[in-house]
């Protein structure tokens, strides 16, 4: 049976601050049966780090809320931080990214295509998987801002089939989009950790360390980015199976000067091997002549009745010259 996907999005994305200023969506793919092994994994993790102190906090708020990061001791802390490696590895996800130059003259056509190649890289995954169907799952979010920016998302997602034509079975391949709170039994621990995960990307794509002084000092955890270093061989390499127009037209281009250079060979050889036949019928005419001449002179010899000797050398060079027949029109033949 085909499986089912689920991919989290944070609407936001993230601007880096190099001169290139480069745009950046993520999305983390979840099997959709995983699910029940993320809410396992996470809930024994939660529980193994915090006892019951942190029940009601959610992973991503440790991270990136410094009221919650406040009310939660050093050591439980620097606990929480040494094990996400271990955790992130042991988590079964894939991640796709979409990245564009920013244009400030152009935001919101930015956007538009940093969404419109996020959809596609998530299509290229389904396929490439045998996936059945995939849905999109956003954060839901109080602020205005966010509001707006998962409308525009939603827009790209609801035009899919117009927007990326070339994909002909896309409205039937992504054909979920929901808006979740985190507290959500399904999707919730989902939204968590993509949260961490684009907190994460978004600081060391700007050459920033993966965790936040704040959180544990940098000489406590070390000069690796052990997180990072734990979830890259997660990120999904092909970005799309899209072939472009040019391309098809390079492709086809290429395949028929391949083909008219073939054809031109191949009428060479066909040529060459006429004149061949033609070169080695004359001679197979020559030796039939030569042939003939020999006959008559057999025939005079046994009329006239001359030596044996005389009649032996006739029949041996007749015998001489059909073998040579027989080896040209081998040769003819081949």
């Amino acid at each position: 049976m085909s499986k089912k996907y689920i991919m989290f999005v944070d609407e936001r994305g993230f601007l880096s601050k190099d001169i290139n200023k480069k745009f950046s969506m993520i999305g983390t793919i979840f099997e959709y049966d995983n699910c029940i092994e993320l809410k396992t994994k996470l809930n024994q993790y939660k529980k193994e780090v915090f006892n019951n102190n942190c029940d009601n906090a959610f992973l991503d708020d440790i991270i990136l809320k410094e009221t919650v990061l406040n009310n939660i001791d050093a050591k439980k802390r620097k606990d929480f931080i040494n094990e996400l490696p271990l955790l992130f590895k042991s988590l079964k996800f894939t991640i796709i990214s979409s990245e564009i130059k920013q244009d400030i003259n152009y935001v919101k056509d930015s956007y538009y295509i940093a969404n419109k190649n996020l959809l596609k890289s998530f299509y290229s995954f389904i396929i490439k998987k045998n996936g059945e169907c995939g849905g999109i799952i956003m954060e839901a979010r109080n602020d205005k801002a966010s509001y707006i920016m998962q409308q525009s998302f939603f827009d790209v997602y609801n035009e899919r089939s117009r927007i990326l034509s070339r994909l002909e079975d896309i409205q039937d391949k992504i054909n979920t989009f929901i808006v979740s709170e985190k507290d959500n039994e399904t999707y919730g621990l989902g939204i968590e950790v993509s949260n961490i995960l684009n907190n994460i990307l978004f600081r060391v794509s700007n050459g920033l360390r993966e965790i936040d002084s704040k959180l544990m000092s940098y000489v406590e955890y070390g000069d690796t980015d052990k997180i990072f270093n734990a979830i890259k061989h997660k990120m999904y390499k092909d970005r799309s199976i899209e072939i472009t127009n040019k391309q098809l037209q390079k492709i086809s281009y290429n395949s028929m000067k391949i083909f008219s250079k073939e054809s031109k060979m191949l009428k060479e050889q066909l040529k060459f091997k006429d004149m061949k036949i033609n070169e080695k019928q004359r001679e197979i005419n020559e030796l039939a002549n030569e042939i003939q001449l020999l006959n008559q002179q057999l025939e005079e010899a046994l009329l006239s009745r001359k030596s044996d000797n005389m009649t032996f050398k006739i029949l041996s060079d007749i015998d001489f010259k059909m073998k040579g027949i027989e080896k040209k029109a081998r040769v003819a033949e081949n």
